[in-house]
């Protein structure tokens, strides 16, 4: 299902695995997202200001500010509020440390890209499901 030009959300990938962050992205544009990358938790605090994403996809695992971090500032600020953060990993004790950071869900690598692209529908409530979501829940 492709969101509609009325529905079109903006999606912020960050990710310092180039290659994930290039096919994850693209394949959100393709689903009918925006989406734009940034490859570190630096820059992907810039790009929040200046792209005001409607969510956040994050890895927890990078150089620098990681994602627990990233997590911790965006969700602290104000500025940011309403912005949801889902992050992906491949620990699920990785998972837990980022729901107690803030995030609002999270998905566990590998991940299947169709999948994901249902997820982050569901986690913007466009998935046109009626069933309640459980967005801290884990992808199965």
């Amino acid at each position: 299902m492709l969101v509609s030009g009325a529905q079109r959300r903006k999606i912020l990938v960050i990710d310092d695995d180039y290659r994930l962050r290039d096919v994850l992205s693209k394949y959100l544009v393709m689903a009918g997202f925006d989406a734009a990358t940034a490859a570190d938790g630096h820059e992907g605090l810039t790009m929040t200001k200046t792209y005001q994403p409607d969510l956040i996809i994050l890895d927890l695992m990078m150089p620098g500010i990681d994602g627990i971090e990233v997590c911790k500032r965006l969700k602290a600020d104000p500025e940011h509020e309403g912005i949801l953060v889902i992050v992906f990993t491949a620990l699920r004790e990785e998972g837990s440390a980022a729901m107690a950071a803030g995030a609002d869900g999270f998905i566990p690598k590998p991940f299947n890209l169709d999948k994901m692209a249902q997820r982050v529908r569901a986690f913007l409530g466009i998935d046109g499901s009626e069933q309640p979501l459980d967005i801290a829940a884990p992808m199965a």
